[in-house]
């Protein structure tokens, strides 16, 4: 922490540094001083993926499911390969019953194949899955949700 505030009083326009005090202010519980810095960030440089991908993990937490996929949206468009930013912004959709968006996300995401299973559980849409070209990954999460 006084590594980054040193960083900040001699470059007080680093978003990085920003950014990453955010996130040790928030694995220390205070996410009022993690929001601010990830705000901060942002205004400094609007494309700042991590920012924004963190603030939408706070929105999480907190339950505010619309805020977190705005910014998880945002997060995407800065760093659409990501594939870490696409899976917690599918996570959000399915929360806020937009589980078929969240399967059109997941399926161009060789890395959140994993999810799909159990999405396409939800939506039945067995013979999409079927129909899937699978990889072993996918084979697993098709089978976890058959399974259930």
């Amino acid at each position: 922490m006084e590594v980054l505030q040193q960083a900040l009083r001699v470059n007080g326009d680093s978003a990085k540094a920003r950014t990453n005090l955010g996130v040790v202010h928030y694995r220390r519980g205070e996410v009022a001083k993690a929001i601010e810095e990830f705000q901060k960030s942002i205004a400094m440089n609007e494309n700042d993926a991590f920012a924004y991908y963190n603030l939408a993990n706070i929105f999480i937490d907190q339950g505010r499911w619309d805020d977190a996929i705005d910014a998880y949206r945002k997060a995407a468009e800065i760093l659409p390969n990501e594939s870490m930013i696409r899976h917690n912004l599918a996570y959000a959709l399915n929360r806020k019953e937009a589980s078929k968006e969240a399967i059109r996300i997941l399926t161009h995401d060789v890395t959140a194949r994993l999810a799909l299973g159990r999405l396409y559980k939800k939506e039945r849409l067995f013979d999409l899955a079927i129909r899937f070209k699978p990889n072993a990954v996918t084979y697993y999460a098709l089978g976890t949700a058959f399974d259930s």
